[in-house]
């Protein structure tokens, strides 16, 4: 017997409960990935290796890519099936929207604060931010393509820190 939802407005919360708890497990994963930071001579002096997550639209299809460094593909693959155990991961080929478009636009966006000043957190949102990224991916044609893609940078702990400092003067 399955109970009966009492009213539109407990659907409601169980599908914000739902996105949360999905919100908090990413949450958990991307953390996790910070195993990849490397403290070595060479990581210092040409940098980390960046973690690529995106959302490609193309032909009327919407699909997630997770671009790791080949080093850490096995360490991630552990990571992701840890926190999602039904995950279906596979290695594909590079892709490229760009070929045969005529036409190609692309913007940048970065914080206009401090990294530590969120934008706002998982605890405070009503819907998953994501619907409106697919949603907009939906709307295009089969001509058209578009891409998200946020790139991750492992970093030391130096950045707590700083912002704990940060935090201890915006009290005052």
């Amino acid at each position: 017997m399955i109970p009966k939802k009492d009213s539109e407005m407990d659907e409601k919360k169980e599908t914000v409960r739902d996105f949360k708890e999905q919100i908090s497990l990413m949450e958990q994963l991307l953390s996790s990935l910070k195993t990849i930071y490397s403290g070595s001579f060479k990581s210092k002096f040409f940098g980390q290796d960046y973690i690529s997550l995106e959302y490609l639209a193309a032909n009327r299809e919407i699909n997630f890519y997770l671009v790791v460094p080949k080093k850490a593909q096995n360490l991630v693959e552990k990571q992701i099936t840890g926190f999602y155990p039904d995950a279906i991961i596979d290695e594909v080929q590079e892709y490229n929207i760009f070929k045969n478009r005529k036409v190609v636009k692309a913007i940048s966006l970065s914080l206009k604060k401090d990294f530590f000043l969120p934008i706002k957190t998982y605890q405070k949102l009503e819907s998953d931010p994501i619907n409106n990224i697919t949603n907009a991916f939906s709307k295009l044609s089969q001509f058209e393509a578009c891409s998200v893609q946020i790139l991750l940078k492992p970093s030391s702990d130096d950045w707590q820190n700083k912002t704990e400092k940060a935090l201890k003067q915006l009290k005052k």
